[in-house]
This record gives structure tokens, sequence and C-alpha cells, in this order.
């Protein structure tokens, strides 16, 4: 992964920048960098700032951190992660909804895995069993019998209840098992969601098809409510190795980071993840040992300049260089003013030392992370592959114990048998998926050869310290030529022999024999593959040690128990008391007293549904103080009698009395005095044509329109 550190003398603007989490980049000036403009050169790869150290007796600081593509340990996955295939098919029969008329017969007591129940219909063994505990939370297990015993009924579980649930608590039981119209593809591991009359419900299929018709799926989860016959049930699985594989890590898993590729998408032949918790960088770092690939953090150099939460994932090595390949050499005084000067020249200090390892090993018997997967299980295609490159996969004729395993023949042949056994924890899968066995079983035969590549008898590693213009990083390739000046031999990798750049060091000292040079030392080997040390040996057996730990550790999805109502709050380990406080009924128990919160609130142990529909529970009840209001609970309203000309309207209440014309016919009902002499108002007017006063009068006078006695005549 890469660790920088720095020592430099404190003042105020590096003493604020030079703070933990900040991340550096330090860079060095050369002049023969045209190429970048300002000739600023990466010295120091970007790096967090995890340590700052105030040297004492100085006026120094010193930081130190892991570069920034440590990052990418910051998250975990667990799903699996493979190329995505989809099956769609329906319920062949309706999926029951839970059954919730039941309860205890007797008590179960702390540690009971056998429960007396008031009726066992329908509980069939494979079937979940939920029952409710005093504490209020759920004990769930899977029904491993159904008996009858004195005229009882009696359900034992899988798993134990951690605590007593009383006669008479209530009991559900849950199907897990649904049958499908097409379950062809369809195998345990995969994710699975089935439509719900209301909902859906999504889980990963634990055992199927079975069955006499082969299309009973059995889930992991129950189903928790009624899903009718035809409602659609979509199956995904991510068994087979996909070729965008480096995409679905970085962008589905490590936000803020950005990917760059020499060609596709992910790597040339595709891989598969089986989940298990491994961080992000674990991860690329697993898939680049299996197929030979390799990533790194993005240049700051590059444009724009700068740190870049970016990795560059390569099929094959590139050159280091501009517009070449660096070649390290020692020249002589004729060359040096023309090899210092040029930016592909890589002059060394010291001569190159060229050291051999001796551990070769010809054949390797591996060890899955699952039993389940073994050498038996590799594809034809991964077995071709595999003898096209000179190794033989042996798995028929082991007798009684032997395992099955890898040669590497040809070294075999030459130098004998060298047998090792070694475990790939990282291989494992999700389920008893074939397909899913099978890919894991390729990556398996993949990291078995790779291991073989790694362990030859002619390891070589030179080591060179060289000062460069250019910043050499991991993976890439350069040349080196150095003739020792006695002329006793010369070490030539020049093209088409270019050393491939296992590691870099990169430091500058004011002390020593080189005094402010920016030294870098770089492990070359002659072939991609690093040579074993023990200290690589160590560290891949520490981390195969975590992960067998780890996995070892995971939470099972076999025994939990749940607050009452609710179906996401999952406890494991079967309930007992809840982790945090205590749990407040939802239905079914009893509360005493009230429920307290900061300060001198509580909620009173009320109805509260018998409190709301009150409408006296918080003021007197309105009343009317005379006739002429209508009170009904809440509402108030204004009396009108009819033929009063009281309207109510958007604007409010108002007199709206009716037009009196000639023909209005006077309807008006009362106590009032006899209508013949109840006045009415009246109009006049002049008679146009006999110049006569005229008057309207009530219906019931002798004359409805008629004239007066002081009228003319005719």
């Amino acid at each position: 992964m890469g660790q920088a550190s720095l020592v430099f003398v404190n003042n105020n603007n590096l003493n604020t920048l030079a703070a933990q989490g900040n991340l550096c980049w330090a860079v060095k000036t050369d002049a023969v960098r045209s190429d970048l403009g300002d000739g600023e050169v990466t010295f120091a790869e970007p790096f967090v700032i995890r340590e700052r150290i105030t040297i004492p007796g100085t006026d120094m600081i010193e930081i130190r951190g892991p570069l920034l593509h440590s990052d990418l340990s910051r998250w975990t996955i667990y799903r699996p992660l493979g190329a995505e295939t989809v099956y769609n098919t329906t319920l062949a029969e309706a999926a029951a909804a839970p059954d919730t008329g039941r309860t205890l017969s007797a008590t179960a007591t702390a540690g009971a895995d056998s429960f007396r129940v008031s009726a066992a219909s329908d509980a069939d063994v494979g079937r979940e069993l939920r029952v409710k505990m005093d504490n209020l939370l759920w004990f769930i297990s899977m029904i491993r019998a159904v008996r009858e015993e004195g005229g009882n009924k009696y359900l034992d579980t899988v798993d134990r209840l951690p605590s007593t649930a009383t006669s008479g608590n209530n009991i559900e039981i849950r199907i897990r098992k649904i049958k499908v119209n097409a379950p062809a593809g369809l195998a345990a591991g995969q994710e699975i969601t089935v439509t719900l009359n209301s909902g859906s419900h999504q889980t990963l299929i634990d055992e199927g098809p079975t069955g006499d018709a082969g299309n009973i799926i059995t889930l992991r989860d129950s189903i928790p409510s009624l899903a009718n016959s035809g409602k659609a049930v979509q199956v995904k699985d991510y068994s087979q190795p996909a070729t965008n594989d480096i995409t679905q890590i970085i962008t589905g898993f490590a936000p803020g980071w950005t990917v760059e590729f020499e060609t596709g998408s992910g790597t040339a032949t595709g891989t598969r993840y089986p989940g298990g918790g491994d961080n992000v960088y674990d991860v690329l770092r697993s898939i680049a040992d299996e197929t030979g690939e390799q990533f790194r953090l993005k240049s700051a150099e590059a444009s724009p300049k700068g740190p870049k939460r970016k990795i560059v994932w390569r099929r094959t090595p590139d050159a280091a260089g501009v517009s070449g390949t660096v070649r390290l050499v020692m020249p002589a005084q004729a060359d040096m003013a023309t090899d210092t000067a040029n930016k592909n020249r890589a002059i060394m200090i010291e001569r190159p030392r060229h050291a051999g390892h001796y551990d070769p090993v010809t054949q390797v018997i591996p060890v899955a992370g699952d039993a389940r997967v073994t050498l038996f299980s590799c594809s034809a295609a991964a077995l071709s592959a595999a003898s096209a490159a000179g190794f033989s996969v042996t798995t028929t004729g082991l007798g009684l114990y032997a395992a099955p395993y890898v040669t590497n023949t040809a070294l075999n042949g030459s130098i004998g048998l060298y047998q090792r056994r070694v475990t790939f924890s990282e291989v494992t899968i999700e389920g008893d998926n074939v397909a899913s066995i099978q890919s894991a079983a390729d990556r398996l035969l993949n990291l078995a050869i790779n291991y073989l590549n790694e362990h030859t008898d002619a390891a070589r590693e030179i080591t060179a310290r060289c000062i460069s213009p250019i910043g050499i990083r991991p993976g890439q390739k350069v040349e080196l030529y150095f003739q020792s000046p006695t002329g006793e031999y010369t070490i030539d990798y020049t093209s088409p022999a270019s050393l491939y750049v296992q590691s870099v060091r990169r430091e500058s000292s004011p002390d020593g024999d080189y005094p402010g040079a920016p030294i870098t030392t770089l492990t070359l080997t002659p072939s991609t593959y690093s040579v074993p040390t023990p200290s690589a040996e160590i560290g891949k057996r520490l981390a195969t040690v975590e992960r067998i730990a780890s996995k070892a550790a995971s939470p099972q999805l076999i025994n939990m128990a749940v607050a009452f109502g609710s179906g996401s709050g999952a406890l494991p380990g079967g309930g007992g008391a809840p982790p945090v406080g205590s749990y407040l009924p939802l239905t079914g128990g009893t509360m005493t007293g009230n429920i307290g919160f900061s300060g001198t609130q509580t909620v009173d142990g009320v109805d509260i549904s018998a409190h709301a529909a009150n409408a006296s529970a918080h003021h007197a009840p309105v009343t009317a103080g005379d006739n002429s209001i209508n009170v009904s609970g809440q509402a108030v309203s204004v009396k009108r009698p009819a033929n009063s000309g009281v309207k109510v309207d958007a604007t409010g209440v108002y007199l709206n009395p009716s037009t009196l014309t000639a023909a209005t016919t006077n309807a008006v009902s009362g106590d009032g005095p006899h209508p013949r002499y109840h006045d009415h108002g009246q109009r006049q007017d002049d008679d146009q044509y006999h110049s006569a006063r005229r008057r309207l009068r009530r219906p019931d006078d002798a004359v409805l329109c008629g004239r007066q006695s002081d009228d003319p005549p005719g």
C-alpha cells in the first residue's frame, strides 16, 4: 500500500497545514523536466497524515502516513459481485400470510426447544416458528419436528428459547417455501424478490428447486404477508465472472473515487467476488493476484495537477518515461553530461545488487476458504488454459486420502518434486450454487498457478539506487545497463528484456554521501511476478488467519428475536434482555405508571383513542346561551327559521328578503296581529291613464286591486 514520512523545519504555515487527516504531496524541482512546465516532480506520493511527531530538542516536525489509496480500505463489501443474470417467473400457488391465530398451551422456560401449542395444523417441518416471549421480544427459529404426545401438540425447533414464554403467549407460523412456475436457473445463494399483495419481500434462496415438480424454492427469510398466485418473482444471480468487475467495485463501494483503465472496464477475463466483508483495497489486491493485472494511484503530476482519488488499472505493465523508457545507467565520464540531460536516464549512484532466491515449489495442493471449493469443480476452459501454460491439474488416481493438486510440469521434471499446501482464504462461495462453486474453483486454480510462478528455481531480484528525473512507479517497466569498471561482468536488461518495478523507495537527507539529492531505490525483477520473501509470506499468512477468523465470527442468520410488531430490528442471539434500555409494549402488554421524559414531562397511562374521542377531554363543552344557535358536539351554527330571509354563504350571515311584486303571494304566518290589520309597506303610484292613485292590497281584502272610495268613477 505504501507509506511516506517527511521531516521539516517547523514554521507557522507548515505547523497549520501539517495536521492529522490532511493530505501531503511532496515534490522536487528538476530542470530536466521541461515537459512539466514548472519542473515539479513527485518526491513523496500523496499520503494521509496519520502521525505528527515533534522531535525533542529541535525545531523539527515529522509527519507519517499511508499513501492516498489506503483510503480504499475504509469501505467493506458484503454482497457478491459478478455478471448479473436475471430470472423472471411467477408464483404457481399463493404464498400464505403468517398464521397468527395460535398460542402456547404450556409455559416454555429459557433453554426450551420444544413448544406445546394450541394447534399444530400447517406447522410443517422447515417452516418458521415465532414465539412471543415475556420480555415482549419474538423468538424466531425453524421447525425441525412436529409431534403429538399425550394428546398434546408439540413443535420442536432448531434453536433454543433464550427467555421464558408463558402459556397463552402468541405464536406465529410462517412459510419459507414457495412454488414458482419457471424454476430453471434458480439456485441457493441467489437474490430473490417476491411481489406481495402489498409491497414486496427480498431475501436469498436457501435451497432449491426441490419437490416432485422441481419448483419448490426455500427462502432464507419467511414470507411476511400474503402473495396471490401469479404474483411476480424475480431472481438475480452473480455467480459468473464479470469483465466490468473493477468498475462495479469502485463505483459501487468507493464514493469519491474513480478508475482509469488501460482498456475495457475491468479485468481481461473477468472475476467475481463472493462477498464476505473484505475491504475494497483487499478485494482489488486479491483480483490483481488472481489475474496478474495491476493497479496503482494516479500520478499527481497528471493534469489537473495535484492529488487525485483515482486509481489506474492496467492489464499489462507500462513503461516509465517520457516518450520512451527510463534506462538506469552508470555512465562513463564522457557520457555524463549527455545522460544527465536526458529525462529518460536515471543515474545509478552505486553498483546494482543482484540477488537470487531459491525457494522452489513444483506442486501446490490448494485449500480454499470454503471446503466446498476444490479443484474437482474446475471448468474445462480453466483446465485447458492451465495445460497450455505448462501446468497439469490432477483430480483422479488420488487414492483414499490425497487432495487434488497443480504441478509445474517443466520445473517438476527438472528439479524433482517440491510439494506445498497453500491456503487461499479469499476463495469462498455464498451458497450451494453449482455455477458459483465452479467459478470459485477456477479462481483457486489461477491463484495456485500464480503461486507456482512466483516460486521457481531461478527467482532473481535486482536492487538499484539512482537519481531519476522521472517519478518511477510500481508495476512499470524500466531498462538497466551496467558494465563493471573492470569489465568482468555486464548486466544488460535493455529492450526487449526490460525489468519490472516491484517496489519504489525515495529518500533525501541533508547528510550522507549525497546530501540533499533525491535518491530512488528500486526493487526490480525480470518477470512480473514478485520474488517470495519471508516478510511477504508472513504478511500473507497473517491476512489468511484474519480472514478465516472474521468469517468464523460473522453473524449467522439462524436465531434472532425482534421487538414486537417490527420485522426490521432483528437482534441476533435469540433475544434475552434488550441491548439498550427497555422496550415499551405496543400491544398485548401492561405498563405500570407513566412514561417519563426529560424535565417534568410525562405521558399518562391512558387509553389514547378514547381520550381523543372525548370532546370534553381538554375543556368544558360548548353550550347555547339562548335559542339563536345550534350546538352539536364541537359544531356551532346559527338557527334559520323558514322564510326568515336569513342566508349563509362564503361571505357570512346576512338578511336577504324576497322582492315584493304584484304576483307575490304572502305566506307569512306567526303570532302577530290579525292579517287584516297586519300592515305591509305599500307602494303608491299615479295612474297615467286615469290620473288616479292606486294601492296594492292583501289577497284576503274584498278587492285585490281596486279603487278606493275617493277614486273618481270610471
